[in-house]
C-alpha cells in the first residue's frame, strides 16, 4: 500500500509548535506522513521545540519514532535537545532524553 503524500497542513503543525502538548496528534501527523525531523527557518526540528517547552511526553513519542535526539540547531548555536532542555531546567525533559540514549555532554 503506498504511503499517503504529505499534505501542506501535516508540515506545518510539525514545524510549529501546535501539536507540542497534543501527543496522540503527534502520532496521527507520523501515520499521515508528516517529517518529524522538518526545521523551522531558525533551525529548530520538533525535538528542539519539545525540549525548549519540556514537552517530556512528546518527546518521548518523537524518541520512539526515531527522531535524532543529538541534533544540533543550524541557527548558529549548535543547541542540542539536551542544551535546551537543561536550560530551562525541564527535568523531565532531560530523563526522556537519558532514557533513550542522548549525548549530554
Amino acid at each position: 500500500m503506498a504511503r499517503p503524500r504529505q499534505c501542506t497542513m501535516c508540515r506545518e503543525c510539525v514545524r510549529t509548535e501546535k501539536w507540542a502538548d497534543k501527543v496522540e496528534l503527534l502520532r496521527v501527523l507520523s501515520e499521515l506522513g508528516a517529517d518529524i525531523h522538518v526545521r523551522s527557518n531558525r533551525g529548530w526540528a520538533p525535538v528542539h521545540i519539545s525540549s525548549f517547552n519540556g514537552h517530556a511526553d512528546a518527546l518521548r513519542v518523537l524518541a520512539e519514532l526515531g527522531t535524532d535526539l543529538d541534533a544540533a540547531t543550524n541557527d548558529g548555536h549548535a543547541w542540542t535537545p539536551a542544551v535546551i532542555a537543561s536550560q530551562g531546567n525541564h527535568v523531565q525533559t532531560l530523563r526522556v532524553l537519558v532514557d533513550f540514549g542522548a549525548d549530554l555532554n
